[in-house]
């Protein structure tokens, strides 16, 4: 394991939020600057094809954090929080498992959605949030009324809310230490998109646009863009689509993208600098790093914004394992972020929970063993019913399967996507030209059926939200809802 028989090892266990492939290992985006993230690739493992549980906070933390997927759960959007699936006190996330096994545990920032569980952490540290002002063009003008839907540089250099949180941190990352768990959830590149104004000044006032958009330019009133999708999402997804045309007849595009691209580069130096002070301390040598997202975020691709859909955009994350032992290498395996916690409760040698029913232990293919037996990743949303309102506030599911060659996503009238990703990486052509599967081409309709052969058959009722103590911290300045005190 790289450290001594009496030394146990450290973690660093950090996360960002709504990143997706625009990391410069991935190659998502292609004028993004991440040389943090591409530093930490280069001393570890990267698992470039990574797709989440679900594509909301919500869900698809709970589904890494507790290792069960939504359709297990009944935690489908954000409307749900983990204590409306698990018991605080009882029910033991993977922080909790790591404390019950001698781990010193301390956190801060965005780990979990909707507060914590006090009894988990040694200590979590509570930061109030930055004071924004309305800066953008779209919040000046009144056209968006959500305050965090902004986005713009800083008005002051900080140190903002990731640099607080990761500097308290740092401080607990002492020479010498032993069995210490840090755990530190990077906020950006979220919304708001705002940085300081250097993290701007990395990028051209014109960036390139998504490189996924099949006209190579954002156009919401075009057709092509959603040329061949079902009913489905063209109803609940891109009918949606308002937000992209005030961008569009603001022209504010560009100035969205960069904005991401800002928060993403920003959120890169913040990890750097904890990076940074592992390697002052000396304690790279005894400590594992784990760095994940929760899911992935749309600019426009198939005239969609944000996430809460079953594409490539929205579900493929950066997830990377470095520390004592693991190889540097590149592994192509299509992978669930939901693997995230049984492969570290192996690294750390801490027995897996008979609850953490879901997830792969992706330690075999640190040593290149046989990958042909890890199945297609599934991920799953939950849309809410209209018209006739759903009983008991049920919602109607929605399930994409991607394998190393194809994805394949269901909906619940019936409605299909599949790609081909060997000829069709950005998913710009639907090859099943209809509903049912009577409408996929015959010489993929094995391919369709053995996709489809692993969406869960009775996927768990929606969970009914519930009131649970919760204590929000004292103090100037308005706190987070992750921060809250649960049990």
């Amino acid at each position: 394991m790289g450290t001594s028989q009496h030394q146990r090892p450290n973690l660093l266990f950090v996360s960002l939020e709504d990143l997706n492939d625009y990391v410069e290992p991935l190659g998502g985006h292609p004028q993004v600057k991440t040389p943090n993230i591409t530093r930490l690739a280069a001393r570890g493992a990267l698992f470039p094809n990574t797709f989440a549980a679900a594509p909301a906070c919500a869900p698809a933390r709970a589904a890494v954090l507790f290792g069960r997927m939504p359709w297990r759960t009944g935690l489908y959007t954000n409307k749900q929080q983990w204590f409306h699936a698990f018991k605080p006190g009882q029910d033991r996330s993977l922080i909790g498992v790591l404390r019950d096994s001698g781990f010193t545990t301390w956190g801060s920032g965005k780990m979990f959605y909707g507060g914590v569980n006090d009894a988990e952490w040694t200590n979590y540290f509570r930061e109030p949030n930055d004071p924004y002002t309305r800066q953008s063009v779209l919040q000046q003008t009144g056209q968006i009324k959500a305050g965090m839907i902004d986005y713009g540089p800083a008005l002051s250099e900080g140190p903002l809310y990731d640099e607080r949180n990761a500097t308290h941190l740092k401080n607990k990352m002492t020479r010498g230490a032993s069995g210490q768990v840090w755990s530190l959830g990077i906020y950006r590149p979220h919304l708001p998109f705002i940085a300081p104004q250097r993290f701007f000044d990395l990028y051209p006032e014109t960036v390139e646009p998504a490189p996924a958009l099949k006209e190579r330019l954002f156009d919401p009133f075009s057709s092509n863009e959603i040329e061949g999708l079902p009913r489905e999402p063209r109803n609940r997804i891109v009918g949606a689509g308002m937000f992209g045309k005030k961008l569009y007849e603001n022209q504010q595009y560009n100035s969205f993208l960069r904005a991401y691209l800002a928060s993403i580069s920003y959120a890169d130096w913040v990890l750097g600098s904890v990076l940074d002070h592992l390697e002052a301390e000396g304690l790279t040598e005894t400590t594992y790093i784990v760095l994940w997202s929760d899911h992935g975020y749309q600019f426009g691709e198939k005239n969609t914004f944000h996430k809460f859909s079953l594409w490539e955009r929205s579900l493929r994350t950066p997830m990377i394992f470095a520390g004592p032992d693991i190889p540097t290498m590149r592994i192509e395996t299509p992978v669930s972020n939901v693997d995230v916690g049984p492969t570290l409760l192996g690294l750390l040698g801490v027995a897996r929970p008979q609850a953490f029913v879901d997830g792969q232990d992706l330690r075999p293919l640190f040593q290149k063993m046989e990958t042909s037996a890890l199945p297609p990743v599934v991920s799953c949303y939950g849309f809410p019913r209209v018209k006739p309102p759903a009983e008991n506030g049920e919602l109607l599911l929605a399930f994409s399967v991607r394998s190393a060659t194809h994805r394949l996503v269901t909906y619940w009238n019936g409605g299909l996507e599949l790609y081909d990703h060997t000829i069709d990486p950005y998913e710009q052509r639907n090859l099943a030209n209809g509903p049912k599967y009577r409408s996929v081409p015959q010489d993929l309709n094995d391919i369709a059926h053995e996709l489809a052969s692993y969406i869960p058959q009775d996927p768990a009722a929606t969970a009914t939200p519930k009131k649970v103590p919760k204590k929000v911290p004292d103090g100037e300045g308005p706190f987070p809802h992750w921060v809250s005190s649960i049990g």
